[in-house]
């Protein structure tokens, strides 16, 4: 798969099904978007580093996988669960579990 945008190029390789999935996820802060459509797939033993300048969404990223800031659209999934319906002590221990 090539970036269009950074001009790089990701290779995956793992087969399977995802564990995580981001489709179309964005987060806005009022007029300022934070993630803007961001769509992943990742697979049990794949390396996945997040990088980028200050400012790039890198944090805001991790508070949503985590559901410490919410989503303001798209979906994020890990092991086939919406993270968007998790609530009381299923959200505590997807919380212990991602920290």
């Amino acid at each position: 798969m090539r970036d269009t945008d950074h001009g790089t190029t990701m290779h995956t390789q793992s087969p399977g099904t995802p564990i995580l999935t981001l489709d179309s996820v964005s987060r806005d802060f009022g007029p300022c978007c934070a993630l803007n459509g961001l769509s992943l797939a990742i697979r049990s033993g794949e390396l996945v580093a997040v990088i980028g300048r200050s400012g790039a969404g890198k944090t805001t990223f991790l508070r949503c996988l985590s559901r410490f800031t919410a989503v303001s659209a798209g979906t994020i999934c890990l092991r086939g669960d919406d993270l968007a319906t998790l609530k009381g002590a299923a959200l505590r221990a997807h919380r212990r579990r991602v920290g």
